[in-house]
């Protein structure tokens, strides 16, 4: 890529960013557009990307770009099988663009921030897409935590547009959907600053697969990890079709090591759509809507000394519910994911 850095390009005391070519993104939540941090696959983009830093903290970020496309494809297991080395792409037929605004508000000491998201693909001769034509408007307002203070976050996003429901379908649906995240915590006024947070997140799904619309919402190209556990092998649930309420408790013991514990009770907001992470489906939706609890622990320690480096170790537990034992292709069992990760920054 090329990159460029402007001051008082439109004001006094700002500064305008531009970059042009293959460039990673992380924006606000990091719920819908993210550079992954947990996963080694990392979701890129090819295109252009303009940085506005206002003064007094108003920022701005436009995009206009296409997806690459991590290659050997998922379909493609003849050159999977035979470890073929594809180098990945962006394809044309695939368009993502957004815009994004982040306004501070000063007297709550929190922050609001708009965006708009959209997304354009089709197929081509070697990527199969669901078809989709999606315009993603949402908001965000957040007070940060701090010590002997209540913060909060409470973010939507309504998505409008057509899609398939599934890669084999012919017909795309109208397409009509739903999100809200929600969180409260209290840091207390001690040492090892322990914080308490209280978590809810709903995902809309489809509740007739024969209506002629789709409203599974689509989390696009976000981090499933901040809310909903480990991601790469495990994973147990993500934006799409869910109910999720929750309680987050961390703490640090000493200045390099933090502690965390999650536990979430994870339902289907439709009984009769897609488990999305899995294939698990009863359309019949006599199976119950408990997807099953999750459970995570999580130690980082900072080694001293080592500012551009993190040791991390974690577990997950993924207790199943009544859904994935009752669901035709269910299988009722439990996960457990344990896993260490070393994180260098340079």
């Amino acid at each position: 890529y090329v990159s460029g850095r402007f001051t008082d390009a439109f004001r006094p005391d700002d500064e305008l960013r531009v970059q042009i070519g293959r460039h990673t993104m992380d924006i606000g939540s990091r719920r819908f557009v993210a550079r992954n941090l947990y996963r080694n696959t990392i979701n890129a983009f090819t295109g252009a990307n303009a940085q506005w830093y206002g003064p007094g903290g108003t920022f701005v970020r436009a995009f206009y770009t296409h997806p690459v496309v991590r290659l050997p494809a998922d379909g493609q297991f003849d050159l999977l099988s035979t470890n073929k080395v594809e180098l990945d792409e962006p394809r044309g037929s695939r368009r993502f663009w957004g815009l994004f605004t982040e306004l501070p508000a000063d007297g709550l000491g929190a922050n609001l921030e708009l965006f708009y998201y959209g997304l354009l693909e089709s197929d081509a001769r070697d990527l199969i897409t669901r078809d989709r034509d999606l315009d993603t408007f949402g908001a965000r307002w957040k007070r940060r935590a701090l010590r002997g203070t209540f913060d909060w976050e409470i973010e939507a996003a309504y998505q409008t547009g057509r899609s398939r429901r599934l890669l084999s379908d012919a017909e795309r649906l109208d397409h009509e959907a739903a999100f809200v995240h929600l969180g409260a915590g209290y840091t207390f006024d001690a040492p090892s600053l322990p914080r308490i947070e209280a978590l809810f997140d709903y995902a809309s799904g489809d509740g007739d697969p024969n209506d002629g619309e789709n409203s599974r919402f689509e989390s696009r190209f976000g981090g499933p990890r901040g809310d909903f556990g480990p991601t790469g092998l495990f994973r147990p649930v993500t934006r799409s079709n869910i109910v999720s309420p929750g309680v987050r408790f961390t703490f640090l013991p000493t200045p390099r090591w933090e502690v965390m514990a999650l536990q979430r009770l994870n339902f289907l907001y439709s009984d009769r759509d897609i488990w999305t992470t899995t294939a698990v489906v009863d359309e019949t939706g006599s199976s119950g809507d408990h997807i099953g609890n999750l459970t995570e622990i999580r130690v980082r320690d900072h080694p001293q000394g080592a500012h551009a480096m993190r040791l991390e170790t974690g577990v997950g537990w993924h207790d199943a519910g009544s859904f994935s034992e009752r669901a035709p292709n269910g299988d009722g069992l439990d996960a457990l994911y344990v896993y260490f990760q070393t994180l260098f920054w340079f």
